[in-house]
């Protein structure tokens, strides 16, 4: 096996674990699972995907192909947790909201 491939196969795990540490809190809270959007879950999608089809290309096309899905791949986690820290933000000022209004 090509080490490079290891490399970005490593990558894409270690991607998809923070996916996860990222995501988990959208499904156990109801709150932010509502203040998560569609957003966040096509930028999830869209960057599972482009992991998926970087190592797909680093077999079928070229390593250069699989360094660029790669990059796309982490851009798409960036916004996942922007998305995240914007949802928590607004069910904060929520949260403050409502009790102001039950005062």
């Amino acid at each position: 096996m090509d080490p490079g491939f290891l490399s970005a196969l490593q990558q894409f795990m270690m991607s998809l674990l923070a996916l996860y540490v990222t995501l988990a809190p959208g499904f156990r809270t109801v709150t932010l699972h509502d203040r998560f959007g569609q957003w966040t879950w096509a930028f999830a999608i869209f960057s599972i995907s482009s992991g998926v089809s970087a190592l797909i290309l680093y077999v079928t096309v070229s390593p250069a192909w699989c360094s660029f899905l790669s990059f796309v791949a982490a851009a798409g986690q960036a916004f996942v947790v922007l998305q995240l820290i914007l949802g928590i933000n607004m069910a904060a000022v929520q949260d403050s909201l409502d009790e102001k209004k039950q005062q």
